[in-house]
């Protein structure tokens, strides 16, 4: 029987829940007081990538990354494919699918979400989602064989090209410096195409033509996390 995993939004750890006390799982409290239990998978998700779906769930749509480990079970690994406003999720899909035309259909990997939160050091934190080449059996990864994003982010007097993500447009609204909405739906548009280019041909079809945004109950704040910037290509310690 399959395994169906999810991120952690505020820490990008991997879990499995259930709401029963188990061995190896640890007591969570949501916000509304209701408890659960999480098995964390503190150093990601090896496996050998099978299927990559775009899925609909209860609380909105999922990509979904499906591995079988080592020991042949297959684990689902979802992530909400869209923020609050509709637009292409900016902590962990976007990350993701910036990825898609570089992962390989049958090669073994380690996938590991990550957040880095703003420091003294650093005024900005990142989020997304690391994807290294892995050795299963030994359940290892060398980040210098780190899957390469295929979509980059412009420069601030870069034009865009075919492997460029749509660069946003801000203006000063409401006091603030914010994007567009025609830039952000822009970038959407070009991200979702991505995305359905590379699912897998079994559940492709199955797909409408055109997305339908889902509220996503926990938003990224744009003000924590760097959103369309060549600065937030750094290399991680993983």
């Amino acid at each position: 029987m399959a395994k169906y995993l999810n991120v952690e939004f505020g820490t990008g750890r991997i879990y499995e829940r259930s709401t029963e006390k188990k061995e190896g799982y640890e007591e969570f409290t949501s916000s509304k007081g209701n408890t659960s239990y999480r098995k964390y998978y503190q150093k990601g998700l090896y496996g050998t990538l099978t299927a990559i779906e775009k899925r609909d769930s209860p609380i909105g749509e999922q990509i979904q990354l499906t591995l079988k480990d080592k020991s042949g079970e297959y684990n689902n690994l979802q992530f909400g494919l869209y923020d609050a406003n509709g637009n292409v999720d900016n902590r962990f899909a976007e990350s993701l699918i910036r990825t898609l035309p570089n992962v390989k259909i049958n090669a073994d990997y380690r996938i590991f979400p990550y957040v880095i939160e703003k420091s003294e050091t650093s005024k900005y934190g990142s989020s997304g989602v690391s994807i290294v080449r892995a050795d299963l059996e030994a359940e290892t990864a060398n980040k210098e064989d780190k899957v390469p994003v295929a979509y980059r982010y412009l420069a601030k007097d870069e034009i865009a090209g075919p492997n460029d993500v749509p660069k946003l447009v801000f203006k000063e609204q409401r006091g603030k410096n914010r994007p567009t909405a025609a830039s952000m739906e822009e970038k959407t548009n070009f991200l979702y195409d991505v995305l359905m280019r590379f699912v897998t041909p079994s559940t492709k079809k199955e797909e409408p033509s055109a997305p339908a945004p889902a509220k996503k109950p926990e938003p990224a704040s744009a003000q924590s996390f760097v959103v369309d910037s060549p600065a937030s290509e750094q290399k991680l310690p993983f």
